[in-house]
């Protein structure tokens, strides 16, 4: 009996809704993310089955594509609490008692949202909400059933919320479903990607010259652009690679992907990498 769970899974990550103040300030998602103990995270919610996400937001998936300067300048993927109130001050909102406070004086007090049962995200959500009081905000982790977090997230009716993104055979699916104008769907109208509803022109112009071309330097260059602006700007935070869930035992049938022959993507929604295995499976002697 066996399992791998290879760590090139969509990025988890939790989204800010950019449309409301102060989440529309780049410095205060970048502090957000500076509260969070991501290791506490993956040790804790996710059994250690996946590592912290780097400030380039892609999955392990596209660590050829990553350009090692911006994953180092990414500083704010790290947990530095001082770091992240000081950012906090700097934009005005300060601490009073140990509440901190929108301009208006309102407390800034958010649910966090979450799937009802997805044992290890809500773990996840609980401990950020526990960093998150170490900045001065009160956030409530919030479970619905699917469907209701799912018509939420996807309309843009949340303040924070956990959530998967998009992924493909290069970055550009990735980028484009969390910081392109295209993916930016208004607020009360259905998004399929982009629930945070972040846009970036200088962004959206670097993924239609990567569309555009089949240079592989080229697309490697213009790649390393768009990851600087994506440092640069926070568009969303990133958590953690998610695992491919698999598991399989070889007391009947061998053949099977594993870290010595990662031949298919192995979870069983991949339904192009279940006819493959199909067609390397064989009856164990």
């Amino acid at each position: 009996f066996h399992y791998w769970f290879p760590t090139t899974g969509a990025t988890v990550h939790l989204y800010a809704n950019t449309t409301k103040a102060p989440f529309d300030d780049p410095n205060v998602r970048k502090a957000l993310s500076m509260a969070i103990d991501r290791a506490q995270i993956v040790a804790v919610a996710m059994f250690d089955y996946t590592h912290p996400a780097d400030a380039t937001g892609m999955s392990d998936v596209h660590n050829n594509w990553k350009d090692q300067a911006t994953v180092d300048a990414g500083t704010w993927t790290a947990q530095d609490v001082e770091a992240a109130n000081a950012l906090l001050d700097a934009a005005g909102l300060t601490m009073d008692g140990d509440v901190r406070k929108l301009p208006d004086g309102t407390a800034m007090e958010y649910d966090i949202n979450v799937v009802t049962g997805w044992s290890d995200w809500v773990s996840a959500c609980q401990i950020m909400a526990q960093n998150l009081e170490e900045i001065g905000i009160k956030a409530t982790v919030q479970a619905y059933d699917f469907s209701a977090w799912f018509d939420r997230v996807q309309k843009g009716d949340f303040d924070l919320s956990i959530g998967w993104s998009s992924q493909g055979a290069t970055p550009l699916n990735y980028y484009r479903g969390v910081a392109a104008s295209s993916s930016a769907k208004p607020i009360g109208e259905l998004g399929a990607e982009n629930w945070h509803r972040y846009s970036n022109e200088q962004i959206d112009a670097l993924l239609e010259q990567f569309a555009a071309t089949s240079d592989d330097a080229e697309q490697k260059s213009i790649m390393v652009e768009v990851q600087k602006l994506f440092v640069e700007n926070a568009p969303a935070i990133p958590l953690f690679p998610g695992p491919q869930w698999n598991e399989y035992n070889t007391m009947r049938f061998e053949g099977y992907p594993t870290p010595e022959d990662p031949y298919v993507i192995p979870s069983a929604y991949e339904n192009t990498g279940r006819l493959l295995q199909i067609t390397k499976l064989k009856p164990k002697a």
